[in-house]
């Protein structure tokens, strides 16, 4: 080689660029439209269902997609299956059934939602107009998921009936109806024998406030394993399930203490004409009123009445706490 030969300069390897695999940006376009496409869809689908129930459905939906669909791919690459991006195809097309599957099954169950709670109107309307629906119609209205707890309604409010028709038939003597008969008034012996029973109407307030607590303490229970048992998309809380009950206590709470208040009130009416007994007389047939010498005596006991007629007044609005 003569000395003034130069040497082939070698080749610019930094002006070299690889060739751009059209097919490779058309499979990433495409898995790009599946994945965006489906997530849009998706929430669409279940937008209303998150704002009911404040969670992020999409937003788990979308991470089991992309759990499942990072292990699908691997395993298509794994077996080999790498050229012309049918792995990440599969991958993408797993991801965006996975979101549509189950945002349309989510958006099927709100229809079904949506169903149960309009068929339990009827039913709750008559719960609310003092009525008692019967079992069967409960299992009739097809309310879905609602119905264990339509049905749990219905026996508390046809236990709460017996409870409340065995404490009225215990205690018929004590009934305002009765005590204030003018011939139950107008004798010391009948006046003793009201006082008498007044006193023992106590333990009778007791068995009633212990046997309705025994109740409502099985429908708790009951209903906070519907609660539990439930599908999430009905939005059925603890905090409902005892505005259900949390009335009835209130109600059986207030009844009780209008009963003694009624009774203190009686016995308040009953010291009056003993301290009055030679002033007022019982009426002769068939008029058979209390007939007072003066016309203050006459007041006071009409006094005494306006009380208890307001106190029977709000026993019976306590007694309608609806289960």
């Amino acid at each position: 080689m003569s000395p003034n030969s130069a040497d082939p300069a070698p080749p610019d390897l930094t002006s070299a660029s690889a060739p751009v695999d059209p097919h490779r940006e058309r499979t990433l376009f495409i898995v790009w439209v599946l994945v965006i496409a489906s997530v849009l869809i998706g929430n669409w689908l279940v937008r209303d269902l998150e704002k009911r129930l404040g969670i992020d459905l999409i937003g788990g939906f979308t991470g089991q997609a992309i759990l499942w669909s990072l292990l699908l791919y691997g395993v298509l690459r794994l077996f080999g299956l790498r050229r012309r991006g049918i792995a990440a195809l599969t991958a993408a097309i797993a991801f965006a059934g996975i979101v549509l599957t189950q945002s349309i099954v989510v958006r099927l169950g709100m229809h079904e939602v949506d169903q149960a709670r309009a068929n339990i109107v009827p039913i709750v309307d008559a719960l609310n107009r003092g009525e008692t629906p019967t079992e069967a119609q409960v299992k009739a209205a097809h309310t879905g998921a609602l119905e264990p707890v339509m049905l749990v309604r219905v026996q508390l409010r046809q236990q709460l009936n017996a409870v409340m028709a065995r404490h009225r038939l215990s205690n018929v003597e004590l009934s305002l109806a009765t005590m204030l008969l003018p011939e139950n008034l107008a004798t010391a012996d009948r006046r003793a024998t009201a006082r008498t029973r007044i006193a023992g109407a106590a333990q009778s307030r007791e068995t009633l406030e212990r046997e309705i607590n025994l109740i409502l303490g099985r429908a708790d229970l009951q209903l906070e394993g519907i609660v539990v048992s439930t599908s999430r998309r009905y939005g059925l809380t603890t905090a409902m399930m005892r505005d259900i009950t949390d009335p009835v206590r209130h109600g059986v709470a207030a009844y009780v203490a209008t009963e003694q208040a009624q009774h203190a009130e009686v016995l308040a009416l009953l010291k009056f004409l003993d301290d009055n007994a030679a002033r007022f007389r019982l009426g002769k047939p068939p008029d058979r009123r209390l007939e007072f010498f003066n016309e203050a005596l006459l007041s006071t006991f009409d006094a005494h009445a306006a009380r208890l007629n307001m106190l029977a007044r709000q026993a019976g609005a306590a007694a309608q706490g609806q289960p």
